[in-house]
């Protein structure tokens, strides 16, 4: 079956790709802190944010050298 092509900008797939990504972090997070607790779920919020910065901090340093 032949399905028409979409042609969609970068700028719409992006905004897609972020709305899923965010919406799945909402449900995960959701699930986390159901079962573990509001302190845990703080906790690693806080975690994954420091490795996040983490990770782009090193990736622009590195990439300011070449």
């Amino acid at each position: 079956m032949n399905l028409p092509s979409i042609h969609w900008s970068s700028d719409v797939r992006q905004l897609l790709f972020i709305g899923t990504s965010v919406l799945t972090a909402i449900a995960l997070s959701y699930d986390y802190m159901a079962r573990e607790g509001l302190l845990d779920a703080f906790l690693a919020f806080i975690g994954t944010s420091l490795l996040l910065a983490l990770i782009v901090i090193v990736s622009v340093l590195l990439s300011d050298r070449s």
